[in-house]
This record gives C-alpha cells, structure tokens and sequence, in this order.
C-alpha cells in the first residue's frame, strides 16, 4: 500500500493487524520522520487433553515446560497426602523418585534437572524445602523457609527463587540464592491460593483468597517491592498460571465451584479466552503463556484428577502485542 504525505496519517493494513502511521515532517523531506506504532490483534489458542499423570493428585505442584515438566506432592483419594513425582517427557508422564515428606499445596520452581519444592501442608503448615538433582529428592532443615506457608507462589529456578503469599495471616516475602533464604518485601494484600510466575527480578502474581474473600488483583515485582496492577477479569483462587512478567496465562480455580476460565495477560490487562476442557482447582501448572500445561487438580468435592491439558497458542493465535518504533 502507498503512503500519501504532506501532514495526513496513513493506514497500512498488513498481514495479522494494522499499522498506523503518525507522520512528523518538514519543508524537506529528508527530514520526513515516521513513527509507527505497530498492534496485532489475534484470537485464542486451544486447551487438548493429553496423556494423564498415573498418580490422580489435587494441590499438586510443577515446573518445567511442556518439553519437560515435573509434577510432585498432592493429595490422593480420601485425602492421602502424597510424596509422588512424576517427569513428562512431552508426550507422557513417567513415575520417578519420591519426594522425602507428604504434602500438598507447596509451590515450586526448576526443570526437570533442577527443581524446588517449598511449603505446604500435612495436618499443618510446613516450611520444608527439597531440592530434585534430576534424579532424587534431598532435604535439610538448613534450606528450610524463613516462614512456613502453604498454596503459595513462586518465580525463578532452582538457584534463584522467590516465594510469596500463602497461610492466612502476613508474611513477607522470601528470596533464596541458591543456599539461603533471606526476607524481602510484603505483597500488598494477604492472601493464598494465588498464582505466579516469571523470576526474581521480575514476577506477577494474580487471584487468591483471604478469609472469605476471593482476590482477582494482579501485583508485579521488580526486584524490590510489589505494585499493584491491573486486576483479572474473574476472581478465583487456588488457580494455576505460568508464564513471566510480561506475558503469563492463568488457569482454572474456585470461586465456590470449580472454574475453567483461562485468561491471558499482555503486560497490561487480562484478556479471557478459549477455557479449559474440565473445570477444576488446585492443579499443577508449568510452562510459557503460548505452550503450557494444566495437570491433576480437584474436580469437585475433593475428588483428584488425572488429567493434563496443553494449551497452545499458533503463530496466528494469542494475545496482542504493541511495538512502538521512531524510523
């Protein structure tokens, strides 16, 4: 398409969104300055059943990516705390290694080499930490959080972690550098049951619960202190979610009954899209906001699920992006 010049704006369409041009100019045109401010307006992508996990769990805790996740903890059938961990290699899940202690509602951050897994809960709220080599758990009391806290959150990997929210009275923030944990700036409201992702410099949390009242507000760190951001469009909590800072995808819930509402998030606002094939809460999460995984969970009444879901986003398909650039 032509551009016309001479003080007008002119509007490029192209392939997957439009461009639209704010021209600046003078008397000569080698001084002619374009400034485009380029956004993409896609749809959503899609949640597929995939192969299940061979332990039904809910309050089962993750990481890694759809290429290679670990899926440990939970609570079985009459609420049977669990020690299972399971790897998926991409195409099905694998028992491996026991954990060293029962518990559900931890959080969690690493790969599939490389993994944490703090908190939760087993008759009480704990504050244990176990460390995955790739091949089994290891645990000391010396790695043990600062506070104990269960159905909290967490961002980083296996060296640098930050763990946040959890248990139902204040407490901070806790940031671990591959051999200690140190205290470090509050969320702005209290609660558990609450999502999160990206890494120690930079994370988003988003939903939870706090007494009686379900939380749709998204906080973002920068390395410092929490802000608050734009909220979710629904609140729930003991959702799931991945992603990072910028981009992130959150996922089932509770809001008095199961929920299958996924929303994607821009760096700037929630967007709802396609929701998940089953509704249910407390399931395990990993992975990027284009290509996650959904995986056990409550289906109702306490009853564990088995099953995983992988939501995928084609290059034509998710949410929007802005680029803004001076020629």
């Amino acid at each position: 398409d032509a551009l016309s010049f001479g003080g007008t704006t002119s509007t490029i369409n192209t392939n997957g969104g439009q461009t639209n041009i704010a021209e600046r100019y003078s008397t000569n045109l080698k001084n002619i300055k374009l400034k485009f401010n380029l956004t993409e307006y896609y749809v959503s992508g899609i949640w597929a059943i995939k192969s299940s996990l061979n332990t039904a769990r809910y309050g089962v805790s993750g990481c890694g990516d759809n290429n290679g996740a670990l899926s440990f903890g939970g609570s079985t059938l009459n609420g049977t705390y669990s020690n299972v961990t399971e790897i998926w290699d991409g195409n099905a899940w694998a028992i491996t290694s026991n954990m060293n202690y029962n518990r559900l509602g931890m959080s969690g951050c690493g790969d599939i080499s490389r993994a944490l897994s703090f908190g939760g809960y087993a008759d009480s709220i704990l504050s244990i930490v176990e460390r995955w080599n790739g091949v089994t758990w290891s645990y000391t009391s010396a790695n043990n959080l600062l506070n104990s806290r269960d159905f909290s959150a967490a961002a980083g990997n296996a060296t640098k972690s930050l763990v946040f929210g959890g248990n139902s009275v204040a407490v901070p923030s806790e940031k671990w550098d591959g051999s200690t944990w140190s205290i470090t700036s509050s969320l702005n409201e209290i609660k558990r049951g609450l999502a999160g992702c990206g890494t120690t410099s930079n994370a988003l949390t988003f939903g939870g619960v706090f007494s009686a009242n379900l939380i749709n507000t998204t906080e973002k760190w920068n390395g410092i202190i929490w802000s608050t951001s734009t909220a979710m469009n629904q609140s729930r909590y003991n959702l799931s979610g991945c992603g990072t800072s910028d981009y992130a995808i959150s996922f089932g819930g509770y809001v008095g009954n199961n929920v299958a509402t996924t929303e994607l998030w821009n760096n700037n606002v929630w967007n709802t899209v396609t929701s998940m094939n089953v509704a249910k809460n407390k399931s395990g999460g990993c992975g990027s906001v284009t290509n996650s995984l959904a995986f056990g969970g409550d289906n109702g009444l306490y009853h564990p699920s088995n099953m995983t879901e992988h939501f995928v986003v084609n290059p034509q398909t998710g949410f929007k992006i802005a680029i803004n650039k001076d020629l």
